[in-house]
């Protein structure tokens, strides 16, 4: 008998043991718990990437400062920074990153948005980090942690580990000052690393230099060498500049923050390709990732993507009354839905602008808590399928459309699961004529 193991099988048990070995169910929940259910809907849809220090502070039970989100794609970064800041304060924006300010409960969240590139994979962050403390990440996409093989252990170690392939050297030599105060140590020969990183450096220019100086952490250098930026770059005057910055007058005056344009700066963030769809109320609407966001009032050009296309497949969800074995509006009751078959919104005003028939109303999947009847007693949730010649608009929470085909009715279970609920909802029967479902009859 064999017992001799092959590399191959070897590297295998190895990666099965290492991949079991940890539970984050803890990390996980205070993330979530964090970050609130709408961030995290939000940087879920965008399949966004958070990593750095508040992966760090979540493994090493420290205070969180602020959160990091990365992006595969400029659409999606849209689609996340589209959803989020409006209405939301935004602290600063430079040609790197985006900082505003989530409020969530009692709290206020520090959210930046790093916008300067793009990553298709977690390990591509990675690569750009100065330390191995802070390669650690959570992918939205996965809604799992991905770590670096030493994020663990030089964590536990309190050892500082130089990645000299880091984007900012400079922020890296400032930033070991910051990580002493929190306790952590880095050996000589690691600092003379971070130094002789340092001296690779090509900078050529003044705005080379504010790029490195500046990194992602604000503007403090922004307006350092605005009056010689045109000129011939001269470390040594850079120099000089830097150690007379404190003896400025603007070096300690207070504070204040810039009123930012929320649409100019989603124009500038605007760098993905763009696709729309033509719907039956003459809008085009916007499509990132396949999702409807909105209407498109933009003058930039976009792809228009074909409508019946776009709708194939898709399924839409409605919360409706059981009777017995009917399925009925809530709004009226002489209104019946049936699975498997084909159902049309009915004409109920004279001035009906879509010609013989009214509005249906249905939800998109993620959007389910936003129905008028989510709360009722006696709901039960339908599936359909609509034609894209038949949807009349798409928005935030709902979707209107002249007439659908019943797929099913979903299971409790199911849904519920969706959106991860434990226990029932309860409340008295909605009586409210609202949006959602004003509708089987308009």
């Amino acid at each position: 008998m064999q017992f001799t193991l092959t590399e191959e099988q070897y590297s295998e048990i190895k990666k099965d043991i290492l991949a079991n070995q940890f539970d984050f169910k803890f990390e996980k929940n205070k993330l979530k718990a964090y970050l609130g259910e709408d961030l995290y809907s939000s940087l879920k849809k965008s399949k966004a990437i958070i990593a750095g220090g508040m992966i760090s502070s979540l493994f090493t039970n420290k205070e969180i400062n602020d959160v990091d989100v990365y992006f595969r794609d400029y659409n999606a970064l849209y689609l996340f920074a589209e959803q989020t800041l409006s209405g939301n304060h935004v602290v600063s924006h430079t040609n790197k990153a985006t900082q505003f300010i989530k409020k969530y409960l009692d709290e206020q969240i520090l959210v930046q948005i790093i916008h300067y590139r793009t990553y298709e994979k977690v390990e591509d962050i990675f690569d750009t980090y100065d330390f191995t403390v802070c390669m650690g990440a959570y992918d939205f996409e996965i809604e799992e942690f991905i770590l670096h093989p030493e994020f663990l252990k030089h964590n536990s170690q309190r050892i500082l580990r130089f990645n000299s392939n880091t984007s900012y050297p400079l922020i890296s030599a400032i930033r070991t000052q910051k990580y002493e105060d929190k306790g952590y140590k880095i050996s000589k020969a690691e600092y003379f690393r971070v130094l002789m990183t340092c001296m690779t450096l090509n900078i050529t220019s003044y705005d080379e230099l504010k790029e490195q100086l500046g990194g992602m952490y604000g503007e403090s250098y922004d307006r350092l060498f605005d009056d010689v930026k045109d000129e011939e770059f001269d470390l040594q005057v850079a120099i000089d500049r830097i150690a007379n910055f404190s003896k400025s007058e603007s070096y300690f005056k207070e504070y204040r923050p810039i009123d930012y344009d929320i649409d100019e700066i989603l124009d500038e963030l605007d760098k993905g390709e763009r696709f729309v769809v033509k719907l039956k109320d003459g809008n085009e609407y916007r499509v990132i990732n396949d999702e409807v966001i909105g209407e498109y009032p933009s003058e930039k050009e976009a792809t228009e993507l074909d409508v019946q296309e776009f709708y194939k497949d898709k399924k839409f969800y409605k919360f409706v009354q059981k009777s017995g074995e009917s399925l009925q509006s809530f709004f009226r009751s002489t209104f019946k839905y049936a699975v498997g078959e084909e159902v049309m919104a009915e004409k109920e005003y004279p001035n009906n602008s879509y010609g013989a028939h009214g509005k249906l109303f249905f939800n998109h999947k993620n959007e389910l808590k936003h129905s008028t009847y989510f709360s009722n007693i006696d709901r039960v949730l339908i599936e359909v399928e609509i034609e894209g010649s038949d949807v009349i608009e798409d928005g935030l929470h709902e979707l209107t459309a002249t007439k659908c085909k019943v797929i099913r009715e979903v299971p409790e279970a199911e849904w519920k699961e969706w959106l991860g609920i434990k226990e029932e909802v309860k409340s008295e029967p909605s009586t409210d004529i609202s949006s959602n479902d004003i509708g089987d009859l308009w």
